[in-house]
Parts: C-alpha cells; sequence; structure tokens
C-alpha cells in the first residue's frame, strides 16, 4: 500500500479522517494481519460487518423518501439492483481501493486486488469506518457519493434490463473481475450534450458508446459489451476477454 494510493483514495471518497487508523484498518484483508500481526494487529471484517449494516439502512431510506409511492416489492428490486457485490466492486474499482489494499503475499500472488469480493468486502470497511469517523452524516454523504447514478437510476422505468448489472454478472461469473468504464469523450455546448464512454474488460477496451449523458453512454456500452461476451463465451471461447 504505498501513500500516493492511500491520498488518491481520500480524494475519491470525499471523506477526511480525523483519525486515520480507521482507513488502515479498514484497508487491512485478513492474509495481511495474519502475516503481519505486530504491524497489522485488526484486519476489516469488524469494519464490513459494522458497513455492511450501515449501507443496508442509508440505502433502504435513500430509496424510502425517493419513491414514496413504491410497494416493498419494488423498492426491495431497487435495493437489489444496488447492494451486491458486483456494485460494491465496481465502485471499489471506481475509488481506486484496489490500489490502496493491504493483502498478504499469498492473496497478492492470487490476483486478490481483483477479486470482487474482497473489493466489495473493503467498500463495506471503510464504509464503516467513515461511520465511526464521523456518525451517520458522514456516511449518508459518502453513499450519496459513490452510489449517485445507481440511487437516481433506480426508479427508472421499471422492468427495463440493467445492462451494466447483467454485464458485472457474466464477467465476474468467468473472469472473476469486474468491467470498468471510462469518459472517451465530452461533447456539446450544454444543450446537446453527447458523452462517449468506453468500456474495459482486463484493462482492455471491448466497446464504446455515446449518449446524452453518461448513465445513457455506460448502459448502451454495457448493452454492446454485453452481447459480445455472451457470444464468445456460449461458443466455447478462452477464459477471458480477448
Amino acid at each position: 500500500m504505498s501513500s500516493g494510493s492511500v491520498v488518491a483514495l481520500v480524494a475519491a471518497l470525499g471523506h477526511q479522517f480525523k483519525d486515520p487508523v480507521l482507513l488502515a484498518e479498514a484497508l487491512t484483508h485478513p492474509s495481511y494481519a495474519f502475516e503481519n500481526p505486530r504491524e497489522a494487529p485488526r484486519h476489516n471484517q469488524r469494519l464490513e460487518f459494522l458497513g455492511d449494516a450501515v449501507l443496508e439502512l442509508i440505502i433502504r431510506d435513500r430509496l424510502l423518501r425517493a419513491h414514496p409511492a413504491a410497494g416493498e416489492g419494488v423498492l426491495s428490486k431497487m435495493r437489489n439492483a444496488i447492494v451486491n457485490e458486483a456494485m460494491l466492486a465496481e465502485t471499489a474499482v471506481r475509488l481506486g481501493v484496489a490500489n490502496a489494499l493491504r493483502l498478504g503475499a499469498g492473496e497478492e500472488k492470487t490476483g486478490g486486488r481483483q477479486k470482487p469480493r474482497i473489493l466489495a468486502d473493503a467498500v463495506e470497511a471503510i464504509l464503516g469506518a467513515i461511520f465511526l469517523d464521523g456518525g451517520l452524516s458522514a456516511a449518508d454523504a459518502a453513499v450519496g457519493r459513490w452510489f449517485e447514478d445507481a440511487l437516481s437510476a433506480a426508479g427508472d422505468r421499471p422492468g427495463r434490463r440493467d445492462y451494466k448489472t447483467e454485464l458485472q454478472e457474466l464477467v465476474q461469473r468467468h473472469l472473476k473481475q469486474v468491467p470498468s468504464y471510462r469518459i472517451a469523450a465530452d461533447r456539446g455546448d450544454g444543450r446537446e450534450d453527447r458523452f462517449v464512454v468506453e468500456l474495459l474488460v482486463q484493462d482492455k477496451v471491448i466497446t464504446s458508446s455515446e449518449g446524452r449523458n453518461k448513465k445513457e453512454a455506460t448502459q448502451r456500452a454495457a448493452a454492446a459489451a454485453l452481447s459480445i461476451l455472451e457470444a464468445q463465451w456460449a461458443n466455447g471461447g478462452p477464459g477471458n476477454a480477448t
């Protein structure tokens, strides 16, 4: 874990820790604590336990307030689209969590920084650390920033396919990783904005798509990549995206 990666992560998190020890604990995988007990007497599972509950509370509260007419079943579907391993792992990738993790040597060799379960657990642990450091308001603000797009999309046209989530689950199932997205172009004058989003799997561009906003462009890119990879893997293609 380099100091530069932690500084970058803190900036992305949007929370300045009063107690940096909490962040260090949140970024410490059990494998690292086991191999370095003096340097890291605690690992992040306790904070993950707390963060899981905090995330559930905040997401449910935000959905309930944003959709006062929605019933329990609809709210549950919205919640499930946000609080899942694929979404949490993608959030970790976007925030830069992987580079800041402290992993044991064995976990490092087996690609622990790309494992969705480790990344998802780390996001929950970080949220737990923020809750202890700044209280519920700080945790709520963090969730609002990290999951802004997912929360805003939660009520869009119920029943429409969520290509982004489907793609995450497909890639995770085959590669034990998650896809990532980046803005390739931002065109327009504010009235006719057009965003171009590139979709990457294993750090390679699979496809790119254009939309009126980032959310639309991302969904289109995910839909295209889903078709490409489903066909490739259905035909017995190799266990990678190339």
